[in-house]
Parts: structure tokens; C-alpha cells; sequence
């Protein structure tokens, strides 16, 4: 193995057509693999279910943009939202889909942590094996 400078690189590859060939024909197969991957790789991907004046609900949309992850946001108050409607986001799911709605007030994510905390570890131990 030799570490060659950009330039002696570039006049090696220019003067040796067959060397210059190989080396674009490795690079096309590892980009095209790259970009294979790219595309088959599932997509992060949340449903947020809450109140859009919730601070808490807020800094979780602001954390998800943030981390370029794709959300779709349904409004607890939003009157056109019913129970059905949120059971339908199963089917953009690969893994199981449980819905767990709560009767509450405006800072119900603050009021009940208990239940959310509990709801969410005890998916987190199905998902590993714990539960």
C-alpha cells in the first residue's frame, strides 16, 4: 500500500487508462450500494399526539425537526380528530401499534407522567425482550 499526494494520484490515473477505469467502476458500485441502502433503509418516523400550545409537545416537535426525524402531528383538541382516525396511523407502522389515549387536561403529558413513563417503558421491555 502507498499513500500517494492529489497530484502524483491524478497523474498516475490520467496516464494508466486501465487504472483509471477500475478505480471509477469500484467507485460507481460503492455509490450505487450507498445509494441502495439509502433507500431501503426504513425512515425514523413518529405520530405525536397531543396538545399544540403544550410546551412539552412542543420542545418533542422542536426535538424531531431538529433531528430531521418525519412526524405526523395529531391535535387532541382538534374536533375532526376521532379515535378511529388515530387507530388508522397503524398502517404506516411496521411494528406493532398501540394507542393509548387519556381524558385530561391541556398539561395532561405534565399531570399523568406516571401513566406516560410507565406506557413507555413498558413498550420499550416488549421491543427488547423484557416485557
Amino acid at each position: 500500500m502507498a499513500r500517494l499526494d492529489a497530484s502524483d494520484f491524478h497523474e498516475l490515473i490520467t496516464h494508466c487508462r486501465v487504472l483509471n477505469a477500475e478505480i471509477l467502476k469500484t467507485m460507481a458500485t460503492r455509490v450505487g450500494r450507498l445509494q441502495q441502502l439509502a433507500m431501503e433503509a426504513p425512515r425514523p418516523a413518529a405520530t405525536v399526539i397531543g396538545h399544540r400550545l403544550d410546551f412539552v409537545c412542543h420542545n418533542m416537535r422542536d426535538f424531531l425537526a431538529r433531528n430531521r426525524v418525519a412526524f405526523t402531528w395529531i391535535d387532541l383538541d382538534d374536533p375532526y380528530v376521532t379515535r378511529e382516525d388515530a387507530v388508522a396511523w397503524s398502517e404506516y407502522t411496521r411494528t406493532t401499534f398501540r394507542l393509548h389515549l387519556r381524558e385530561g387536561a391541556h398539561f395532561l403529558v405534565v399531570d399523568d407522567k406516571a401513566f406516560i413513563l410507565d406506557a413507555i417503558s413498558h413498550e420499550l421491555a416488549s421491543l427488547t425482550g423484557g416485557g
